[in-house]
């Protein structure tokens, strides 16, 4: 039998540490239409807790007003109950009507509102058509001023977009012809010389001695058109 401990690899003695997974990246778009559908709720809320204090207030009116008439209508010989509840009836049907042209106003301006965005490419939801501080006398003009600064600035991030997908083409067009070694990109003649071509010069330059400048001049503008840097 052996005296010698077994010997226990790094790996046997050491367990692998799982690599943590990349957290995805934030839905900006989610994020923004929950915030805005949060903010609707909110201002829903509201608007409701003030359509309930202004019912109960009138609800309020109208008892202190029926104790109020009670005792004259009776006086002058009237039954005070049919004379109110008939007065019910006359107002909740006034209050319906003023309902039903609230409501028709309220279609009318969402189509308004509706049609404006659509003729300039927006949503009807587009916080930029808020107009909730502005007279409403002025509303309806105003919501196009609104919609047309915002086509403009949206045509312009269009415009912005565009330059850099072309900046970003050019630039990826231009290292793939570096990569190829195109010497036009490279600073290089236009047209490369050919092998051999500057033994040739310097044979016609040496046979050209003694012949004069004139000589010398015509060869290397031979050779410059070649593309050889002379």
């Amino acid at each position: 039998m052996s005296d010698n401990p077994v010997e226990t690899t790094a790996t046997e003695a050491q367990p692998s540490t799982p690599v943590p997974a990349t957290p995805p990246a934030p839905d900006v778009e989610a994020i923004k239409k929950s915030v805005r559908l949060e903010t609707l709720r909110e201002a829903q809320s509201k608007k409701d807790q003030e359509i309930a204090r202004l019912h109960r207030q009138h609800q309020e009116e109208l008892r202190q007003l029926r104790e109020t008439v009670r005792t004259p209508l009776q006086k002058a010989g009237y039954e005070p109950d049919a004379v109110l509840d008939d007065f019910d009836v006359r107002q909740k049907a006034a209050r319906l009507d003023s309902l039903e042209r609230e409501a028709q106003q309220a279609a009318a301006w969402q189509q308004h509102v509706t049609s404006t965005a659509a003729a300039f490419g927006l949503d009807p939801n587009d916080p930029r058509l808020d107009i909730s501080d502005v007279d409403p006398n002025k509303a309806a003009a105003e919501i196009v001023n609104r919609a047309r600064a915002a086509m403009l600035e949206e045509a312009a991030k269009e415009r912005d977009r565009a330059m850099a997908d072309a900046r970003k083409a050019a630039t990826a067009a231009a290292q793939a012809k570096v990569d190829n070694g195109d010497l036009d990109v490279l600073g290089g003649a236009p047209n490369a010389p050919a092998p051999g071509l500057m033994d040739q010069y310097n044979k016609e330059m040496q046979a050209a001695r003694g012949k004069g400048m004139a000589a010398g001049s015509a060869i290397r503008d031979k050779y410059r058109a070649k593309g050889l840097r002379v």
